[in-house]
């Protein structure tokens, strides 16, 4: 395989920015820094630490 350096997505690319449910997660993690979040994404539930 081949080592290939990443480079960060332009500022103003669709690639830099945050996703609403990453916007809410950082939200919601900064007030309760050591809860466990349950997000409902369509029929099933994600756990972030």
């Amino acid at each position: 395989m081949r080592n290939r350096k990443r480079k960060n997505p332009p500022s103003g690319s669709k690639l830099s920015k945050e996703t609403p449910l990453f916007k809410q997660y950082k939200e919601i993690k900064a007030k309760y820094p050591d809860e466990i979040l349950l997000f409902r994404i369509g029929d099933f539930y994600e756990t972030f630490l």
